[in-house]
């Protein structure tokens, strides 16, 4: 039941993390530094 639950966490953050990239790109942008 473990496995199952993790399963379900590493797809919310794999859902997640476009957006942060995204999001930290922005911040970026605006601060003028090239993201890497």
């Amino acid at each position: 039941m473990k496995i199952f639950h993790d399963i379900k966490l590493v797809a919310k953050i794999k859902k997640s993390l476009p957006y942060l990239f995204q999001l930290a790109e922005l911040e970026s942008s605006r601060a003028g530094k090239i993201v890497m």
